[in-house]
């Protein structure tokens, strides 16, 4: 897998994208507290978007930093995401 990391402060929608023969993901970053804190409803559809027009799947990753130096990683599917439901 080759990930590509890809900051970009207009109207992009993600953060990352990986890539590998057949499958993609773009990720969207965040290191607040709470997972969807700053990661809101237009933000999330703009993900959506984005990835369905790339034929990748959207993810969110959060990292949160926890004031001792330790992170940890945890990816949400967007049918974990707030507002929407498992098919």
């Amino acid at each position: 897998m080759t990930a590509f990391r890809h900051r970009h402060q207009g109207e992009q929608g993600f953060d990352v994208m990986a890539l590998k023969a057949g499958a993609g993901m773009l990720v969207e970053v965040k290191s607040t507290k709470r997972p969807f804190d700053t990661f809101g409803p237009r933000e999330r559809q703009q993900l959506l978007e984005r990835a369905a027009q790339a034929g990748a799947e959207p993810v969110l990753a959060h990292w949160p930093y926890d004031g001792r130096g330790v992170q940890s990683l945890r990816f949400y599917r967007p049918d974990e995401w707030p507002g929407r439901r498992s098919s």
